[in-house]
């Protein structure tokens, strides 16, 4: 029996890396959906009651760890839920369309080889969920040769208006992995374990909380942490688990991910403008922090934790920097 098993795992695990595109298309989209139905979603007392009340006049804004494609995923069903709950109590001109949500740029354009086809397959489902994905480019995409400095300029630009446009228009939320990486469900080889969580993008969490409240009277940030997301896809390899092919394939019930909802924080919009950004970044990622394992807290599991990891973070930002004007130079 125990032979079996293992063979089986073993088949689960490779099946859909030997398949034609359009199988593993349909696999991975009906294989998603039966992971996040089985994922529990953990909310505090009174969280329904506070998306209604602000339902009409407050912007959402989902902040989320990030440690893998899949808990992206997980974010995005939330906030289909929020969608439908705030769109049930307000008038036809109120509605919301949805949300919105920056993606790298790399995966839409073919740069991350098996997570972009993972991307790619799994479209329908997030439009189904009412998620537009945005991407957005990084430095890294400059330094690899993949974009330039003006079109990096340009997809910056265009990622900013067609947020800010969605707000006005369509009164959309905003989704945001705020760290803007998966290095966090990636494995130290000094401990074995995840990195956990990754310093966050200075200044997007009060960005996108400006951009929703244009023409709202509140922004509703929701922080969010999602437990086991690299154990659906692995970030270190790229691949998708075998725990996860077996719950896609019906062959398990087993709940991967778990997905903790916190306290919404309302700002007055009179107020957003004020907010130091490094404070509310520190804020809210100890607050996601501490819903989550100890392992998986990262940067945010201490103040010592987070001086460190922002002194390399800003290492890493200027070595970053030196090399773009090492390129340009040449």
């Amino acid at each position: 029996m125990g032979e079996r098993l293992i063979a089986r795992n073993e088949l689960a695990g490779t099946i859909l890396h030997h398949v034609s595109p359009e199988t593993r298309g349909w696999v991975l989209k009906r294989g998603i959906e039966k992971i996040l139905l089985a994922t529990p979603y953990e909310y505090p007392a009174g969280f329904w009651g506070i998306i209604r009340e602000y339902a009409s006049n407050g912007g959402m804004v989902i902040v989320q760890n990030h440690t893998s494609n899949a808990d992206i995923l997980a974010g995005d069903l939330l906030a289909n839920r929020i969608t439908q709950r705030a769109n049930s109590v307000v008038p036809e001109e109120k509605k919301r369309k949805g949300f919105i949500e920056p993606f790298a740029l790399s995966l839409p354009e073919g740069g991350q080889g098996e997570m972009s086809m993972f991307y790619n397959d799994v479209q329908p489902l997030i439009k189904r969920l009412r998620v537009e994905p945005v991407p957005t480019p990084t430095l890294n995409d400059i330094l690899k040769g993949r974009i330039t400095d003006q079109q990096f300029l340009e997809y910056h630009r265009e990622s900013t208006r067609r947020m800010r446009e969605a707000a006005i228009e369509e009164r959309k939320g905003i989704v945001l992995p705020a760290e803007a990486t998966v290095q966090g469900g990636r494995v130290n080889p000094d401990t074995g374990e995840i990195f956990g969580m990754q310093i966050f993008i200075p200044g997007a969490i009060r960005q996108a909380l400006r951009i929703v409240t244009i023409e709202n009277d509140y922004g509703i940030l929701i922080p969010v942490g999602v437990s086991g997301g690299y154990k659906v896809l692995d970030s270190q390899t790229n691949r998708i688990t075998t725990p996860a092919t077996l719950v896609g394939l019906g062959w398990s019930k087993e709940a991967i991910m778990t997905v903790h909802v916190g306290e919404p924080i309302v700002y007055k919009k009179s107020d957003i403008r004020g907010l130091r950004s490094d404070s509310l970044d520190f804020q809210i990622g100890t607050t996601i922090a501490q819903m989550l394992e100890p392992h998986e807290r990262g940067a945010y599991s201490s103040p010592e934790a987070f001086t460190i990891a922002l002194e390399q973070f800003k290492i890493k930002q200027a070595k970053e920097k030196a090399a773009l004007a090492a390129l340009r130079a040449d």
